[in-house]
């Protein structure tokens, strides 16, 4: 019965719940005798999703639209639209080929949408609200005075009491959001270049139904993009729900830690299409990237952004010619409409690229100390403004609000940043030997762990000749600049007092020498 309980057909057991059913069918043939063993079986059974019910099938006549017939249809629809990633398609397309009924899309609930029809209780003849006119027909009444098919009364007519399925409505959500039903030439414009971000636990949902359903009233594709994103899961790697009691709200972290801190976990806690899960540890990490980036624009706001009359050492070539690589691989990913692996390489190139190894470099001659010419000194002033520039626009639309501050005080008051693009210049350059950052980076952490392990601060002078690899010539006077050695010299030493790393030697010098 739609009530759940046993019907006529039961026999003895009708008016029974399941439950009840079972236990007297057990009791009656333990009475009989007939009950030869009895064990414990563990099995699945379906069960509410909240509250773990067990849930029992009943057959019921539904309200369907068709949809097996279309398969092949909607398959081809699927190609025309650009998935990220692209593995994510094939749970589409495995879903759309599993199929194996139409869609039935009534339910029996107490909240949704209204299917707008009424029936003739005599001939069964169904009869359709008036378009553009939301109606609750289990209230309303029929907009006819008798069924129009065999004359019977209006009291005959029944409204319906059931609802559309939360997918039915929320299918066309895209096309009530570009107004189809005002402007269908506008609203069809808007869905060629419409994005649809979503989870992948809705795939055979949301998505499926959107893109049936859009193509059955338009003909048309929904999206031109949909990005797939993973679940978010819980320190412990659960499913965050609220019966778990796991959910995590934002606020109070982004009134502790900052809203940009907060987007920053959100882009580095997972790859696009991968599960996500939360580390407060990863918000901190971001409120600290946000402090660093303001320390930096400090520093760099002390000297001016020099567009010409200055001369750039191979070091600053260097340093160009690598962050504008790694920002051409950071614009290809945000082209996939990735932002893991952009948040990964910005972090990278402005702390311990830029800002551990570059600035402390150059510092020395920014200051305009140890004999560097005015135009090397302006050099370094420009290659500082130049990829620090480069950084805030890669790492605007992950953290918009530290990159838009300093923006609008260092570089152009009045306008924001998020009005910039990346140019030609942002994604190459052609001088400079990027290998030299690499080689730099190798050598300040070999002569820094040497200092730190006899308990030398990092600014002290430190008597000594340093060797590093032949080809890194072209950075010995700036090497030396920083770390205040005696001598650098390019090349391998036919004698030396401690290897700091592979290449890196170290010739200790008496004071008096």
């Amino acid at each position: 019965n739609p009530d759940g309980t046993m019907n006529e057909n039961a026999g003895f057991l009708k008016g029974l719940k399941v439950d009840e059913a079972r236990e007297k069918i057990a009791k009656k043939l333990a009475d009989e005798g007939l009950v030869v063993k009895v064990e414990e079986l563990e099995h699945e059974i379906p069960v509410c999703w909240r509250c773990k019910t067990p849930v029992e099938f009943i057959h019921m006549k539904e309200y369907f639209l068709k949809q097996l017939e279309f398969k092949d249809e909607v398959l081809k629809v699927a190609d025309k639209m650009i998935f990220r990633p692209k593995e994510h398609k094939i749970r589409l397309e495995t879903w759309i080929k599993s199929l194996a009924m139409d869609w039935p899309i009534s339910r029996t609930r107490f909240y949704g949408t209204e299917i707008p029809v009424w029936r003739c209780s005599k001939c069964g003849h169904v009869i359709l609200a008036e378009p553009g006119k939301y109606v609750r027909p289990w209230r309303d009444p029929p907009p006819v005075d008798k069924c129009p098919n065999c004359g019977a009364p209006k009291e005959e007519i029944i409204g319906e009491t059931r609802t559309f399925d939360t997918w039915f409505d929320s299918s066309i959500s895209v096309l009530y959001i570009t107004g189809w039903l005002d402007d269908r030439e506008a609203s069809l414009r808007a869905l060629e270049h419409s994005l649809r971000p979503q989870g992948y636990d809705i795939i055979r949902t949301w998505l499926y139904y959107t893109i049936l359903r859009v193509w059955l009233l338009t003909g048309k594709p929904p999206f031109r993009w949909v990005r797939i994103t993973g679940m978010g899961l819980d320190e412990k790697g659960r499913a965050m729900h609220k019966s778990l009691g796991n959910i995590i709200y934002p606020m109070p972290y982004i009134e502790k830690y900052g809203a940009d801190a907060f987007r920053y976990w959100a882009a580095a806690s997972g790859r696009l299409g991968s599960d996500y899960r939360w580390s407060e540890n990863l918000v901190k990490t971001g409120q600290l990237f946000a402090t660093k980036l303001i320390n930096i624009a400090r520093f760099i706001s002390s000297f001016r952004n020099y567009g010409e009359d200055f001369k750039l050492r191979e070091i600053d070539k260097a340093m160009i010619k690598y962050a504008t690589k790694v920002a051409a691989e950071i614009a290809k990913s945000y082209e996939e409409l990735d932002v893991f692996e952009p948040i990964q390489k910005i972090y990278d190139l402005a702390w311990n690229v830029f800002a551990s190894n570059y600035l402390e470099t150059v510092k020395p001659r920014a200051y305009g100390k140890y004999g560097f010419s005015e135009a090397e000194v302006r050099g370094a002033h420009y290659t500082l403004h130049r990829v620090f520039k480069l950084i805030l626009k890669l790492l605007a639309p992950i953290m918009p609000f530290v990159t838009d501050y300093i923006w609008r005080h260092l570089y152009s008051p009045g306008k924001s940043i998020h009005t910039e693009v990346l140019t030609t210049e942002d994604l190459k350059y052609e001088e400079g030997n990027e290998d030299l950052v690499k080689l730099l980076i190798k050598v300040n952490s070999a002569v820094w762990k040497y200092k730190k392990e006899n308990n030398m601060k990092l600014s002290d002078e430190l008597p000594a000749v340093l060797y590093i690899p032949a080809e890194g010539g072209a950075i010995a006077e700036d090497i030396k600049a920083l770390h205040k050695v005696s001598k650098v010299i390019a090349g391998t030493p036919d004698e030396w007092d401690v290897a700091l790393a592979d290449g890196i030697y170290l010739k200790l010098l008496s004071k008096s020498s």
